[in-house]
């Protein structure tokens, strides 16, 4: 049997292991490594998940370990009762601050998978959001620092392509599908890795007509027939990330250096909006997943105008002036309807090869 002494001293270890324990599995539930870092599918995805769930099952069980062992140190046998009372006084207090102190570990740890979970009203859009999360319909908010600095490409390829005649997603351009162009230099502007592309289709059945890359996702319109507005919400809704980059298939010279300075002003808004002729572009955006409620809010009330949406949240607009300052001419926002526009697109991108 151990000795008071030896029970004594591992309670105080078991409560700095349980502490320790607790401080991995909140910087790892901080950290959204599994939804921001790992590709869908991953092979380390398993490893990461028994890693970060395991850590608050190991820091519970150190707790009732430490409550067992100091359980027999606090209360006295009758053979200790002659014990030095300075000693016994000096031991309880030092096991029950340990108490407290492993208590509000476990505490923050149990809150932040909780909150990542459930979710305030803001990132969840109320009751219907946890019942979403219930049903899986969308991944939860992930709060970690590593989360917010990500950012995930929304490509919205919804459309019919009436104008053109034929399916501008898959249009040759450049030696590559107009998709891909329009994925990789996304990406590139927002440092999206392939986990956090996300292509925003009209049906399942498209899925499989579209070249993506081992990894890519693609997300079903959740509002069908409603829209760029539908499209922004459903791309918002399958993002594992905070804020999102939202961005027409159809806009071949998107520039990196400009995406990447509209990416830095996210600071105390909930959106950042180029404004092109007066207008502002929303499907050349930055939209937090804050946005959510109210894009369902207009979707349902029929109000589909997706510009009209930058009334309802607070907004960063950037102007012309301040744009041109990374793309000159302002080629970001060229947009191919037409065969006319397919014509002039690649007589830019001519020009753009030989600049290189």
């Amino acid at each position: 049997m151990p000795s008071k002494s030896e029970r004594y001293w591992g309670s105080i270890c078991l409560g700095i292991v349980t502490i320790a324990t607790a401080a991995i599995g909140v910087a790892l539930f901080n950290s959204g490594l599994v939804d921001a870092q790992i590709p869908e599918g991953g092979p380390l995805i398993f490893i990461v998940l028994v890693v970060k769930y395991g850590s608050a099952v190991l820091a519970i069980g150190f707790y009732l370990a430490v409550l067992y062992s100091a359980s027999r140190i606090i209360v006295p046998s009758p053979a200790g009762l002659h014990k030095d009372s300075t000693t016994i006084a000096k031991r309880v207090f030092w096991v029950y601050a340990l108490f407290v102190c492993e208590l509000l570990a476990l505490l923050v740890l149990l809150a932040v998978p909780l909150a990542q979970f459930l979710g305030p009203a803001r990132y969840a859009g109320g009751a219907d959001g946890v019942i979403a999360r219930l049903l899986n319909r969308c991944p939860p908010a992930m709060p970690g620092a590593a989360n917010r600095n990500a950012i995930t490409a929304v490509i919205l390829a919804g459309g019919q392509s009436r104008r053109l005649g034929r399916d501008k997603a898959l249009e040759p351009f450049g030696g590559e599908p107009l998709l891909c162009r329009v994925i990789r230099r996304a990406a590139a502007g927002v440092n999206a890795g392939v986990g956090n592309v996300v292509v925003v289709v009209a049906d399942a059945a498209r899925t499989a007509a579209l070249p993506l890359a081992p990894g890519q996702r693609t997300a079903v319109d959740a509002f069908p027939g409603s829209g760029p507005l539908g499209g922004i919400y459903t791309g918002l809704a399958a993002a594992r990330t905070d804020w999102s980059l939202v961005a027409a298939c159809d806009l071949p010279f998107l520039s990196p250096p400009l995406l990447r300075y509209l990416a830095g002003l996210r600071d105390g808004v909930d959106a950042i909006a180029p404004v092109i002729n007066g207008r502002p572009e929303p499907t050349h955006a930055l939209y937090s997943r804050r946005c959510r409620p109210a894009i369902a809010a207009r979707i349902q009330a029929g109000q589909l105008k997706a510009a009209d949406l930058f009334n309802d949240v607070a907004v960063r607009y950037v102007d012309e002036t301040e744009m041109r300052r990374f793309d000159p001419d302002l080629l970001s926002f060229f947009n191919i309807n037409r065969p006319a526009d397919l014509t002039r697109a690649l007589e830019l991108a001519q020009y753009e090869d030989q600049d290189k």
